[in-house]
């Protein structure tokens, strides 16, 4: 799980990096990020109801996309806030996958 200063919980918080953050999408995995000046990263993750009606395959997907930025959180620069958000399709993608998408996001936008 990632630590509590890393999660971003808040929609006031998420309105704010849709609203001001560049974006970034692969196939079914979009992200919007936004440079804060924090001293750490912080990551939100947003799997609606057109994604799966399913909470298990929701949940299932959100577990894996935490485990792949907490094993990729100290490589992370620091000061951005992001937003991951799934779209349909993405519960049928295996954790491999997933992985791949999110470090080709983090390749891209030259947070690593």
């Amino acid at each position: 799980m990632l630590p509590k200063e890393n999660r971003i919980t808040k929609n006031a918080e998420f309105q704010k990096i849709y609203k001001k953050g560049e974006f970034f999408a692969t196939k079914l995995i979009h992200f919007k990020y936004l440079k804060t000046g924090l001293p750490r990263t912080r990551v939100g993750f947003v799997i609606g109801l057109k994604v799966s009606k399913r909470a298990v395959k929701r949940n299932k997907l959100k577990r894996q996309m935490r485990a792949v930025f907490l094993l990729n959180l100290e490589k992370i620069t620091p000061g951005f806030d992001i937003a991951v958000i799934a779209k349909p399709g993405a519960v049928e993608l295996e954790y491999e996958e997933v992985e791949k998408n999110i470090q080709y996001f983090l390749n891209k936008a030259k947070l690593i």
